[in-house]
C-alpha cells in the first residue's frame, strides 16, 4: 500500500516569477525552509544555473542569515544569498515513513516554491491547493508521480476524461503498477481509470490533443524569439521542458491597473513556406492559485454551493460558467496566430491541475499566413497559468496501435475490491472522502509489438468535491460581477493572492 510504501508530500506549485531567467532564488528563514521536514532538493538562481544539493544527513541545505548553505551532488559547498534566487525545489519527508517517493522533474520532482527578488515567497499551507487525484507510476524502484487528471472537475456536472502520460510506468514481471492517491483536503469520485499502451515507431513521440485524439510529433522546433509586453526575452522559460518554469510576476502587480491583469508572450517559430497546419506542442499547466481561487469562487455562492453544482449538470450553467473560463482564459488559453498583421484565434491551451504539467497538441490552420516564419501570441491572465515549453511541428501524423487495458486487480487502502468500479465511465464511482485514502492497481502488460516503441497513457474519469470552509448567503453581486464583467475574476484573485501572501509574512516574521 502507498502509505506503507512512499513518504507524504505537500506539493507547492510556482506562484511567483521573476523577470530573467530561472535560477538560484532569495530564500529568507522563513517557516517553510526553516522547517525540518522540508528539503531544499535544487534551487534555480536569478540567471538560470540549476544548484543540486546533497540532502543525507549533515549535508541537508540549510538557511540562516539571508544566505542558502549547502553542499552539492559533485561535493561543492556553496553559499547562495537569497536575494540571488528565484526558484527552490523542495521536499516534505514524513517522519513516519521510511522511503522517499521519487518524483521526477518533468512530474514535479520535487515541491516549488518560488520566490520572488527582495522577499521569497513562503510555502503554501494546505489549504491553498486543490487538485485531483494524484496518480503514481512504479519505475521499477518505487512509486513516482505521474499523473493528476482532470483538474478544475469540482462536482459532477464537470466531470471530464482526462488522458496523462506515464512517464516513469515501467513493467515489472508483465504487469503495469499503479497507486491512486487523494492527498488534499477534498473528496475524490474516480469514474473510470484504464491504461491506453500506444505502439509506434521509434522516430515519432505521441501526444494527445485536449480531446483525447492521439497525434505523433517527428520534429518539433522550440521558438526561435519569445519576448512578453515589456519585450524581455523569455526563451530561456520556454524553449524546452526543464526546470526552468515562465510564471507570472504576480507579487509586483497591482490589481488597479488593468493593464496588470494580463501577461502577453510574443512566440516565433520558423516555418516551412508552404505548411498548412501544424501541431503546437504544449507543457503547460495552471497554477495553485488558480486552484484556490476555484474554492474561494465556488465558496461566495455560499448555502447555495449544492445548488449551483447541480444546475452545473445542465447545459445552461455549464456554458455560462465555460464562457467566462473562455473570456478570462482561467483553463481555456487562447493560441493567436498573425495573420497578414492581425491576430486571429486559432487554437486553445486547457489547463490541467498544477503538479505535473503534460505535453498537449494544439491544431493549427495555417492556411491565412504566408512566409517562412509563425508568430503566435499568448495572453495568460496573471498567476493563472505555468507554461514550460512550446514547439511547432509541421509533420503528418503517423499511424499508431492503440490498446485499452482495464485493471486486473484494483484494491483500495480498506482492502475492498473496485476494480469493477473503474472499468468505464458509468458513473460508478471509487470514492475517497478522506486526505491519504489510496489504492493500489495492477495491469497486464501487452505483449511487445516487434519494431514498435510503446508509450502509455492513463485514461482517467472523474471529478472532485472541495471540502468548503465558508457558508451563509449568495454572494449574488460578486458573482454577477464575475460573470459580466470581463478582467473582474483576475483582479479578485490578484487581491485575494497578495492579501495572503502578506497575511504569511507577517506569521513568520512574528
Amino acid at each position: 500500500m502507498l502509505r506503507r510504501t512512499i513518504a507524504a508530500f505537500t506539493l507547492v506549485a510556482v506562484v511567483a516569477y521573476l523577470p530573467g531567467c530561472y535560477s538560484a532564488v532569495i530564500v529568507p528563514r522563513d517557516q517553510g525552509l526553516s522547517d525540518p521536514t522540508y528539503e531544499i532538493a535544487q534551487v534555480v538562481t536569478n540567471d538560470g544555473m540549476v544548484v543540486k544539493f546533497r540532502t543525507d544527513g549533515a549535508y541537508r541545505p540549510s538557511v540562516e542569515n539571508d544566505v542558502l548553505t549547502g553542499v552539492t551532488k559533485s561535493g561543492v559547498e556553496v553559499m547562495i544569498p537569497l536575494s540571488e534566487i528565484r526558484t527552490v525545489y523542495v521536499s516534505r519527508l514524513d517522519g513516519a515513513r521510511t522511503a522517499v517517493l521519487a518524483l521526477g522533474l518533468a512530474a514535479v520532482a520535487a515541491l516549488i516554491i518560488s520566490a520572488i527578488t527582495s522577499e521569497p515567497e513562503p510555502p503554501a499551507p494546505p489549504d491553498t491547493v486543490y487538485s485531483c487525484p494524484f496518480v503514481y507510476s512504479h519505475d521499477g524502484r518505487g512509486y513516482v508521480l505521474d499523473g493528476e487528471p482532470y483538474g478544475g472537475a469540482i462536482c459532477e456536472g464537470l466531470a471530464r476524461t482526462d488522458l496523462c502520460e506515464l512517464e516513469h510506468l515501467l513493467g515489472l514481471d508483465g504487469e503495469y503498477r499503479l497507486v491512486v492517491a487523494n492527498e488534499l483536503d477534498e473528496t475524490q469520485y474516480v469514474d473510470e481509470l484504464t491504461l491506453l499502451i500506444v505502439d509506434h515507431t521509434a522516430d515519432v513521440c505521441v501526444v494527445p490533443d485536449a480531446a483525447g485524439g492521439f497525434h505523433t510529433v517527428r520534429s518539433p522546433i522550440p521558438p526561435s524569439v519569445a519576448t512578453d509586453q515589456h519585450g524581455r526575452d523569455q526563451l530561456v522559460w520556454l524553449d524546452e521542458k526543464d526546470p526552468l518554469l515562465w510564471v507570472s510576476d504576480a507579487a509586483h502587480k497591482d490589481p488597479e491597473r488593468t493593464a496588470d491583469l494580463r501577461d502577453s508572450l510574443f512566440l516565433t517559430f520558423p516555418k516551412p513556406p508552404d505548411a498548412s497546419s501544424a501541431k503546437l506542442v504544449v507543457n503547460g499547466c495552471n497554477t495553485t492559485w488558480s486552484s484556490q481561487m476555484l474554492k474561494r469562487v465556488s465558496e461566495l455562492w455560499g448555502d447555495g454551493v449544492d445548488e449551483w453544482y447541480e444546475a452545473l449538470a445542465g447545459d445552461e450553467w455549464r456554458g455560462r460558467l465555460g464562457a467566462v473560463y473562455d473570456r478570462e482564459e482561467l483553463t481555456m488559453l487562447h493560441v493567436r496566430i498573425l495573420e497578414d498583421g492581425h491576430w486571429v484565434r486559432r487554437g486553445t491551451i486547457h489547463g490541467g491541475g498544477p503538479y505535473v504539467s503534460e505535453d498537449r497538441v494544439v491544431l493549427l490552420d495555417l492556411s491565412g499566413v504566408t512566409g517562412d516564419e509563425l508568430s503566435i501570441l499568448l495572453t495568460p491572465p496573471v498567476n493563472f497559468w505555468t507554461l514550460n515549453s512550446l514547439a511547432m511541428d509541421y509533420s503528418d501524423d503517423a499511424g499508431v496501435e492503440v490498446t485499452r487495458v482495464t485493471a486486473s486487480s484494483a484494491v483500495a487502502d480498506d482492502g475492498t475490491d473496485i476494480a469493477a468500479l473503474l472499468r468505464a465511465a458509468d458513473r460508478e464511482y471509487y470514492v475517497a472522502p478522506e486526505y491519504r485514502q489510496c489504492a493500489d492497481l495492477v495491469f497486464r502488460e501487452p505483449p511487445p509489438r516487434e519494431g514498435l516503441e510503446r508509450t502509455v497513457f492513463a485514461q482517467a474519469t472523474g471529478y472532485y468535491d472541495i471540502h468548503m470552509t465558508a457558508f451563509g448567503p449568495t454572494c449574488t453581486d460578486e458573482l454577477g460581477r464575475i460573470e459580466h464583467e470581463p478582467g473582474y475574476v483576475t483582479r479578485l484573485a490578484l487581491k485575494e493572492y497578495l492579501k495572503w501572501r502578506d497575511k504569511q509574512f507577517a506569521r513568520l516574521r512574528q
